[in-house]
């Protein structure tokens, strides 16, 4: 992964969030449970400073909660936004479609009700390999963010 990245990630704090379903039912051989690393690994291998001791990692979402119990799944959400801002992340990165989601587009209810101001990118992990990997930001997709993740255009438009 590392030979074909052409702009590197420098001066981005990534906090690699996981979820609660990717690690499951099989989990990755040879990865924990509660603290996998291979999204921290990959983070680095593309040039971008990983959170490692990231304890929101593999919490849940909430995303089967979103529209039964909005108010519960933004709960979970805003702890996971709040660790990654804790930890100084710019951005978080998963795997998972409905974490990307959920993470990113309620962030604007979840400051309206606890009074915040989350404005936190969350992106695949396959943006971040794209954009490494040296394709443009409409490439990568970038023009598909709720919230914009700028230092990522930034380096695209490189």
């Amino acid at each position: 992964i590392g030979a074909k990245v052409k702009k590197p990630l420098e001066g981005i704090k990534i906090a690699g969030y996981v979820g609660c379903q990717t690690n499951r039912p099989f989990g990755i051989a040879g990865e924990s449970y509660e603290n996998p690393k291979y999204l921290d690994k990959l983070v680095e291998t593309l040039g971008a400073d990983s959170i490692p001791d990231y304890e929101k990692k593999v919490q849940c979402c909430g995303g089967a909660l979103a529209f039964s119990e909005p108010e519960k799944s933004q709960v979970m959400i805003k702890g996971i936004i709040e660790a990654a801002y804790d930890h100084g992340a710019d951005m978080i990165v998963t795997p998972c479609p409905v974490c990307q989601m959920n993470v990113e587009v309620y962030q604007d209810q979840i400051n309206a009700t606890h009074g915040t101001k989350f404005k936190m990118p969350v992106v695949y992990y396959s943006t971040l390999m794209s954009v490494a990997y040296g394709r443009s930001a409409k490439d990568a997709a970038l023009n598909g963010q709720v919230i914009p993740a700028k230092q990522l255009e930034a380096i695209a438009n490189k």
